[in-house]
């Protein structure tokens, strides 16, 4: 081999420094998160094959990672691993890179040492390859027992949301029932106050209400479910429309549900102006975010020793 076959090496960063000892990580409710993490692989610019999960204290401002339910025993275990594994891979690259070095350094007219140093460096090359491997060896068990703990997760958040969907379809469905009943009612009262205004006051047939004015007349009022009242509010297209308070007190009792929110549910309208509302103002403020998974409580208690696991 000679000095101009010597390859490129790739910029390392060391792991050590990523990952905290156990006594700076802790579980929050129970659970910590973790990072799957990449070692850069020195000798062509791509990633070693071989991954590892950093293990951090979970933050409520945390927008990457995974976090994952962990008893304190396993715990310990994987920030162990994850130091155990960095310390390996920083090692051996520093050697890697030490080496290289050394082979630069040579000066042109010294053959024997940059024999002596050549030699070194494929020695060392040798040994890079075999630590690498052996390091990802010893550490795929843990690695594995985390990522079945992020599968267990994700299954778990998408049956949750499963379940969430059919429940709100459910609830859907129980208050597209309920807007089916012929219970509203509406009356036009003219209104000598107001220079011969016409009101549409609205109310339910099955909801005394001490707020209706006495020109309202509830007797001869049509019956209709509320897809019924919509059309003959957009019939009448007259400005202004007095709502019930009792009535919407009652549908929203019985919806669970703003009586806003349940009528844009069923007719994607704005119930007072019968018109699309405006979408909502953006916010300028983030929030931050994180897995689905996240639990961030106050501190479990039988984990921590000085602060850390």
């Amino acid at each position: 081999m000679r000095r101009n076959e010597l390859p490129y090496l790739s910029h390392y960063s060391e792991l050590s420094r990523r990952q905290a000892g156990q006594e700076e990580v802790e579980l929050v409710d129970g659970r910590v998160r973790v990072f799957e993490e990449f070692p850069d692989y020195l000798l062509a610019s791509r990633r070693w094959d071989g991954s590892f999960f950093l293990v951090r204290t979970p933050g409520p401002r945390d927008a990457t990672g995974s976090v994952v339910p962990c008893t304190p025993e396993a715990g310990r275990r994987w920030v162990r691993a994850a130091v155990a594994h960095a310390t390996t891979v920083d090692a051996i690259s520093s050697e890697l890179v030490a080496a290289h070095r050394r082979v630069l350094a040579v000066e042109w007219w010294k053959p024997w040492a940059m024999r002596r140093a050549l030699a070194a460096w494929v020695e060392t090359r040798e040994r890079y390859e075999r630590a690498l491997r052996a390091a990802h060896e010893a550490y795929a068990p843990v690695g594995e027992e985390i990522r079945g703990a992020i599968r267990a997760e994700r299954e778990k958040a998408a049956e949750e949301a499963r379940e969430r969907a059919r429940l709100e379809a459910e609830e859907r469905e129980r208050r597209a029932r309920l807007a089916e009943r012929a219970v509203w009612g509406w009356s036009v009262v003219e209104e000598a106050e107001g220079g011969g205004r016409r009101v549409v006051h609205v109310f339910r047939h099955d909801v005394p209400s001490a707020e209706l004015p006495a020109s309202v007349r509830t007797e001869g009022s049509a019956h209709v479910d509320l897809a019924g009242l919509r059309r003959a509010l957009l019939d009448l297209n007259l400005p202004d429309v007095v709502w019930d308070r009792a009535a919407l007190r009652v549908a929203r009792r019985e919806a669970g549900l703003g009586f806003r929110h349940w009528w844009q549910e069923l007719f994607y309208e704005n119930y007072r102006t019968l018109t699309e509302p405006p979408p909502p103002p953006r916010s300028s403020r983030w929030t931050g975010g994180g897995t689905g998974t996240s639990g961030t409580g106050g501190y479990s208690g039988g984990f921590s020793c000085a602060g850390g696991f």
